[in-house]
């Protein structure tokens, strides 16, 4: 088997025991690796129905064909598990160096069962696999606690944990889990690992190589990939300037910037020298690392430079460097909330990544909550009184940073409505149903769907709920000749065949980033060279989508959750070149009926289910 090492780990968390187990061939051939290797093994593992919370949930750590090779930009390693923000299958991919110290180490991936007796990390050095005290590091910070594993563990290990927030009794829906400042964020693993008192990974790397089908092919192949990466004008300059925040100008300038929780966009002229790249980069990007400032950082192998560290002025971490700002958490804890200034956006992304928990679903809650307030839904003089005069107001950047803390540390009456996201919070205030932003339970990101429709039906059918990393449809949608983004024409085969070539993406594990340059031919192509295969990219695509649908079905989710909220559903788009546009309930129906045919899920529940499980 090439591509693989044909070993995976396995490690029941109750009894400390634990055993190799071998890939299957033809796991490995359907679903590459990755999302869907780690999809198909939640499959066999996961009991039907099981909690979230439960020591029967399962965690799989799936490392891809290309991770710890000499491939760039293909280094991540994916994250599967039942999340306990949707009650349902979740993917979530990382960045940082576990994935390829794992390799290093002798394993394709991690299985994760049962829960320890008492605070643990997972030691794993080799053939020497051991599960070892973490009392020391239970309620640490992010940062302290890797700082500890790095002692514990040595220089050379990579580490990876949970912050505070994902720790019982705390164990914050959307909390993640962080690997150096990279993390899987989205849905809640940091809860689930927390459920399982495991508060950290360390892994020591070895000197086990993957074995290439042809390396002369692959070492051939490699340098035209790189000119390829420079030669692209985002992933060879924007991204290395700017970072991510370039797409900050693109949505603006075209109407497509969500504000106050989607209750309007904001344009550019707004953001212009407040909180557009230019000011980012003129702000930040110049200054060269050491200074007090930011610079470029990129994950193993990945030449994008694509992160940027940068120095807060307020908060917990001001004066330390730290990852940020990201272009959906300035919108997230930005813009969302009404605010428009770099540097207490900073600062609230450094509080998010040291207490462990995810900065597009906090920023979410709290614009939800700023809403609550703004409509008399949420007790202004309650909160005051009791959390030291807070004021949930549009634009307080004292507000944001606040909050950051309340939910993290489920403070009060406050921390307790919002740290179950705001699905749960709007169970518990009725009357802001119509405006809780969120598909499944995951809070929206920062693209308004309203003005592009596609993206709409996308967030509405994500396996793992709002989601726009799943179905990237906004390029193909500006790129369409004679195209209309607000229509209902092609958008379910749209959104069908971003999502079939996604989850290829994200099974190789190529970054979300360079895989407008790693295109599906240079797929193909180091598919072939690595692993010895033909990739259909549609048919395997489509495979594994299938294969998470059944998943969704088997724990509960149905059709009826593939909605979206009354706001985005009914509500005209307000400001943009789209102001006035509605999306209506026919226009999303229609969608979805054409997307169930296109995908053969016509029918509801146990028959599709049983359908897909015989396909399995």
């Amino acid at each position: 088997m090439y591509g693989y090492l044909n070993r995976v780990l396995k490690m029941d968390l109750t009894t400390g025991g634990w055993e190799v187990l071998p890939l299957v061939p033809e796991y490995v051939r359907r679903y590459i690796g990755g999302r869907g290797l780690g999809a198909r093994y939640l499959w066999d593992l996961l009991p039907p129905g099981t909690e979230p919370f439960a020591r029967e949930n399962v965690a799989v750590m799936m490392t891809g064909p290309f991770t710890g090779t000499e491939v760039y930009s293909c280094q991540k390693y994916e994250w599967v598990t039942k999340s306990p923000l949707t009650g349902s299958y979740l993917c979530s991919n990382c960045g940082g160096m576990l994935g390829v110290n794992l390799r290093r180490a002798g394993y394709d991936g991690l299985i994760l069962t049962g829960a320890a007796q008492k605070p643990a990390y997972l030691y794993i050095d080799g053939d020497t696999v051991e599960l070892r005290d973490a009392a020391e590091l239970w309620g640490k910070s992010v940062s302290r606690a890797q700082a500890l594993l790095r002692e514990r563990a040595g220089s050379e290990a990579a580490v990876g944990c949970i912050g505070p927030a994902a720790e019982p009794p705390r164990a914050v829906r959307f909390a993640g889990f962080f690997d150096g400042q990279r993390s899987a964020g989205r849905g809640g693993l940091g809860a689930v690992l927390g459920s399982k008192l495991l508060k950290g990974i360390a892994i020591v790397p070895g000197h086990r190589e993957v074995p290439v089908f042809d390396r002369q092919g692959l070492d051939q192949l490699l340098p035209d990939l790189a000119r390829e990466l420079k030669r692209d004008r985002i992933t060879g300059d924007v991204l290395g300037s700017v970072g991510t925040m370039l797409w900050i100008d693109t949505l603006a300038l075209n109407g497509l910037l969500p504000a106050h929780n989607y209750q309007r966009v904001a344009s550019y002229a707004e953001i212009r020298g407040r909180l557009d790249s230019e000011t980012y980069r003129s702000q930040f990007a110049q200054l060269p690392a050491g200074e007090e400032g930011a610079h470029s950082v990129h994950c193993y192998r990945c030449p994008l430079q694509s992160a940027k560290l940068c120095t807060p002025d307020r908060g917990g971490s001001r004066g330390k460097q730290v990852r940020g700002p990201e272009f959906q958490s300035a919108w997230a804890l930005g813009i969302n909330c009404g605010l428009l200034d770099y540097q207490p956006i900073i600062a609230a992304f450094a509080a998010c990544n040291e207490h462990g928990i995810d900065a597009i679903s906090l920023g979410g809650t709290i614009g939800f909550a700023m809403e609550c307030c703004q409509r008399g839904l949420l007790d202004r003089e309650r909160i005051a009184r009791d959390y030291d005069g807070l004021q949930l107001n549009w634009g307080d950047c004292e507000a944001v940073l606040g909050m950051v803390g309340i939910i993290a540390e489920r403070r009060g009456w406050l921390g307790e409505l919002l740290a179950d996201g705001v699905r749960a919070a709007a169970e518990r205030i009725p009357e802001s149903v119509d405006f809780a932003l969120h598909v499944k339970g995951m809070e929206f990101p920062s693209y308004d769907p309203r003005g592009v429709w596609s993206m709409a039906l996308a967030y509405a059918t994500g396996c793992r709920g709002a989601c726009h990393l799943k179905s990237w449809t906004i390029d193909a949608e500006y790129s369409a000749a004679n195209g209309n983004p607000t229509s209902v024409e092609g958008k379910a085969e749209m959104v069908i065949d971003a999502e079939n070539v996604r989850a290829v993406i994200d099974s190789a594990l190529v970054c979300t980033f360079a895989s407008r340059t790693i295109s599906e031919a240079w797929m193909k192509s180091l598919v072939q060279m690595v692993m010895g295969l033909e990739l259909e990219i549609d048919a395997c695509g489509r495979e594994i989508c299938n294969l998470e649908r059944g998943l969704a079905l088997r724990e509960g989710i149905s059709t009826l959750d593939d909605g979206l909220p009354f706001r985005i559903r009914e509500e005209p788009l307000c400001g943009g070149d789209y102001d006035g546009v509605r999306i209506g309930g026919d226009n999303f129906e229609r969608m979805l009926a054409e997307y169930y045919a296109l995908r053969g899920w016509e029918s509801e529940g146990a028959p599709v289910l049983e359908r897909l499980s015989g396909d399995l």
